[in-house]
């Protein structure tokens, strides 16, 4: 994502400037928190964004890049429809628990299905990570060639997501 909105040039200088490099990207391995988060801030400062609104573009963007790579057959696994992907995120994340048994995976529950409306619970030991989750509920939108809204409700801590279906929204 962010060669792409920095170009290569802009993506090495802040690798440089971070310290990173080629090694610290290694597949199935679980990052340290705080150091996933300085990441994270270096770059919504490189883009003049406040780190809420990069965790929103983030999560839009993982779900294409998923989608797209590496853990395209994890996602057409895991469900047909928004719903039943919604419902099953937890048996997914189960999986990558298998995989990387440190790894502190969110839980997903569907709480609701109204056929036009759906409510997510989203629980995690991580604070701050909402706007990432609207971010990838949005992804899931996209993904799943629906139109709708993501919004984020104050209930259970503002951990409850509601996804309005359809009706021309975007």
């Amino acid at each position: 994502m962010m060669a792409n909105r920095l170009g290569s040039a802009g993506w090495a200088e802040l690798e440089r400037g971070l310290g990173l490099g080629a090694a610290d990207y290694i597949t199935a391995r679980v990052y340290a928190d705080d150091q996933t988060i300085g990441i994270c801030s270096a770059c919504a400062d490189a883009l003049g964004q406040p780190l809420p609104d990069f965790f929103f573009d983030f999560g839009v963007y993982w779900v294409e890049f998923a989608a797209s790579g590496p853990y395209r057959g994890v996602m057409q696994s895991t469900g047909t429809t928004l719903a039943e992907m919604l419902a099953n995120l937890d048996r997914m994340h189960n999986t990558i628990r298998q995989a990387m048994p440190q790894a502190q995976t969110p839980l997903f529950a569907l709480v609701e299905d109204r056929g036009d409306s759906l409510i997510i619970d989203y629980r995690s030991p991580r604070e701050g990570l909402e706007p990432l989750v609207s971010g990838l509920l949005t992804g899931l939108l996209d993904y799943f060639g629906e139109q709708g809204s993501v919004t984020r409700l104050q209930e259970h801590d503002g951990r409850r997501f509601h996804i309005q279906l359809g009706r021309g929204q975007a």
